[in-house]
C-alpha cells in the first residue's frame, strides 16, 4: 500500500467494512497533501447520474486555506415512465383519475365515454405526464376503431398534430421535466347520418420512444351519438356556504337540464358533495341542498349530470367557507334584586360552541356607585373554548340608608373571536329595602344685617335677611319679624312656602322716631318656628344699631 493510501486508510473500520481515518486533514476529499491522485469511490467512473456535496472547514471567516473537507456523493437509478390521464375538455382537472397508475390496456378511470350530438364536437383532454426522474420526451401512438362517419382531430394546444400522431411512428411529445406534462386534445365529431347510440373509440398509447414495443400507459376516449344537448350551467344562487351547515340552493340556472339530473360539487383531492332534494323545476332551473358539514374550504366546481350521462360544469362556481364566528349576547336585558343584598348574575351566551376562547369586555354606568353600592366581576370575562356561556356577578353591598332604587348598566364592548348579538346592554336594578325615616324640620335665619348701623333720629334703617329650609319637608306659613326687648319693631314679613333646601331673602325698612333716645339698640330678627322643629337656635340673629 503506497503512502497516500496508508494515510487515507489509517483509522478504524466503519460498519460497512470501510476504514475511516479519525485524524485525517484533507484540503480536498480523497486526496492527501503531496499526493498526485484522489481515491476512486466507484461512482466517479460514470458521473452522468452523480450528485455530490462537498463541505469544507476553515479556521474562521477570513481563512482562505481549506483545513479539511468531506464529500458526499449519491447516485440514482434512472426511471423513465409516462403517465396518461383523461378527462372531458372543459371539465376541472379534478376529473383526471387514476394518477400514477400505469395500464397497457385501459380500464376503469382510464376509459371515458361521452355523448355528443350529430355535427357537434366532444373533446377529450389526454394528459401525458413525465413520472420519471430525468428530462425526456415520449411517443404517443393510436388505436382507432374503424367506424365511419366520424371526424377525429388531434391537437397539442392549438396546433393540429393529426398528421403526425396518426402515422405509424407516432407523435413525439416535447421534452418534459419530471412531473411536467403535455396535453393532447382529441376532438370527435359524428356526422348527421349516424344514428343514436353509434360509438367510436380512440386509444392513446404512450411509449418511451418510437422503437419501444411495450405500452407504458394508455387511455381510451369513446364518443357516443345522442339527440340531446349536454347541460350547461350559468350561475348558482347562493354561491357560497359555511362548512358547518347545509345550504339550500334556490336557483341553479342554465340549460338542458333533464328530469332526474344529479347535481354535485367537485374539488380535486376531495370526495364529491352530492346534492339532495334535487328538483328540476324547468330545463333552465334546478333547486337542491348541499350538506357542507366538515367539507374542505375553498373553490368547488359545480356539476350537473343528466340521466343520459352528459354533464356540464361551472368551474370554481361555489365557495365553501370556514364557519363564521359565533355571536354573543346577554340572555336578559334587565333584572332587579328583591332586596338590597345578595348577588345578581348577568349571563353572556354564544350562539354556537367555539373552538377558541371568546373574551367579552364591558363598561359600567348607572346611578349606583361601584365599591359603595356594589362590586362587580372585572372586565373582560372569558367564555372558554367548548363552552357557550360566561357570567358577570354583581354583589350588592347592603346599607341602612333610605334611598331610591339604583341601577347598574352593563354595556358590552367588542368581543374577540365572536361578534355582538342583539342584546348587548343589561340594566340591573338594586332595590332599596330601608324604611323611610320620620321627617325632620329645620328652618334657619342664615343671614341678618342692618344698614346703616349708626343713624340719626328721623333716618331710616334697612334690615336684610335670608331664611332657608334645611330639611326635606316643605314648610309653609312662615313669618319673619323684628323685635327689640321682646317688643315688635315694624310689620312682620310673611313667607308663604319654602321647599326642600330652598331659601328666600327680603328687607324691612324702619324709620327712627325723632324723639328716639340716643344710644345702642340690639335688634333681633327671627323666623317663626314650625311644628316638630328641634333646632330653634338658628331661627334668630341680633344686630346692633346706634342712634346718635
Amino acid at each position: 500500500m503506497d503512502r497516500c493510501l496508508q494515510e487515507r486508510h489509517d483509522g478504524h473500520n466503519d460498519p460497512d467494512g470501510e476504514r475511516v481515518g479519525l485524524h485525517d486533514r484533507q484540503p480536498r476529499p480523497g486526496r492527501q497533501p503531496g499526493c498526485d491522485r484522489g481515491y476512486d469511490t466507484g461512482f466517479e467512473r460514470d458521473r452522468k447520474y452523480l450528485q455530490s456535496v462537498t463541505i469544507k472547514a476553515f479556521l474562521d471567516s477570513s481563512d482562505t486555506r481549506v483545513r479539511d473537507a468531506v464529500m458526499m456523493t449519491t447516485t440514482a437509478k434512472v426511471v423513465a415512465q409516462p403517465d396518461a390521464l383523461i378527462k372531458e375538455s372543459g371539465a376541472p382537472d379534478a376529473e383526471y383519475q387514476i394518477n400514477d397508475t400505469y395500464q397497457p390496456t385501459p380500464t376503469g378511470g382510464q376509459i371515458l365515454q361521452r355523448k355528443v350530438q350529430r355535427n357537434k364536437t366532444v373533446a377529450f383532454s389526454v394528459k401525458v405526464e413525465n413520472d420519471g426522474n430525468t428530462d425526456r420526451g415520449f411517443v404517443l401512438k393510436l388505436q382507432v376503431t374503424t367506424e365511419t362517419g366520424w371526424t377525429v382531430v388531434y391537437k397539442s394546444g392549438t396546433t393540429d398534430v393529426t398528421s403526425s400522431i396518426t402515422q405509424s411512428g407516432g407523435y413525439p411529445t416535447k421534452t418534459l421535466s419530471p412531473r411536467e406534462a403535455e396535453t393532447i386534445t382529441v376532438e370527435m365529431t359524428p356526422s348527421a347520418r349516424l344514428s343514436n347510440g353509434s360509438t367510436k373509440s380512440v386509444t392513446v398509447n404512450a411509449f418511451l420512444d418510437s422503437s419501444d414495443s411495450a405500452v407504458r400507459d394508455s387511455v381510451k376516449a369513446i364518443g357516443e351519438v345522442t339527440g340531446a344537448s349536454p347541460p350547461t350551467i350559468a350561475s348558482i344562487t347562493p354561491n357560497e356556504g359555511a362548512n358547518n351547515q347545509a345550504v339550500d340552493i334556490t336557483n341553479l340556472s342554465g340549460g338542458g337540464f333533464q328530469p332526474g339530473a344529479a347535481v354535485k360539487l367537485k374539488k380535486e383531492g376531495q370526495s364529491d358533495i352530492n346534492a339532495t332534494e334535487v328538483k328540476v323545476i324547468l330545463s333552465t332551473k334546478i333547486t337542491c341542498k348541499f350538506d357542507l358539514q366538515g367539507k374542505a374550504t375553498g373553490l368547488w366546481n359545480v356539476a350537473v349530470v343528466n340521466p343520459d350521462e352528459q354533464d356540464g360544469y361551472l368551474l370554481n362556481g361555489f365557495t365553501v367557507n370556514p364557519p363564521p364566528p359565533p355571536t354573543v349576547q346577554f340572555t336578559l336585558a334587565s333584572q332587579s334584586s328583591p332586596v338590597e343584598s345578595g348577588d345578581l348574575t348577568i349571563t353572556a351566551q354564544l350562539s354556537a360552541v367555539s373552538a377558541q376562547n371568546v373574551t367579552v369586555p364591558y363598561s359600567i354606568s348607572g346611578t349606583a356607585t361601584e365599591n359603595v353600592d356594589y362590586t362587580i366581576t372585572a372586565s373582560p370575562i372569558t367564555i372558554p373554548a367548548g363552552r357557550t356561556t360566561g357570567t358577570i356577578t354583581i354583589t350588592i353591598k347592603e346599607d341602612t340608608v333610605d334611598e331610591t332604587d339604583e341601577t347598574v348598566i352593563v354595556t358590552m364592548g367588542d368581543p374577540t373571536n365572536a361578534t355582538k348579538g342583539a342584546t348587548t346592554v343589561h340594566t340591573a336594578t338594586i332595590a332599596d329595602d330601608d324604611g323611610s325615616p320620620s321627617p325632620t324640620h329645620d328652618v334657619a335665619l342664615t343671614a341678618f344685617s342692618a344698614s346703616p348701623t349708626t343713624v340719626s333720629r328721623g333716618q331710616r334703617v334697612t334690615f336684610s335677611y335670608t331664611v332657608k329650609n334645611n330639611e326635606t319637608v316643605t314648610e309653609t306659613n312662615l313669618t319673619f319679624r323684628l323685635t327689640y326687648n321682646g317688643q315688635p319693631v315694624g310689620q312682620p314679613k310673611p313667607i308663604a312656602s319654602l321647599g326642600t333646601g330652598q331659601q328666600t331673602s327680603g328687607t324691612i325698612r324702619i324709620k327712627v322716631p325723632r324723639r328716639q333716645k340716643t344710644g345702642d339698640y340690639l335688634i333681633t330678627g327671627a323666623v317663626s318656628t314650625v311644628p316638630g322643629e328641634t333646632n330653634t337656635a338658628n331661627n334668630s340673629q341680633t344686630v346692633k344699631v346706634t342712634v346718635k
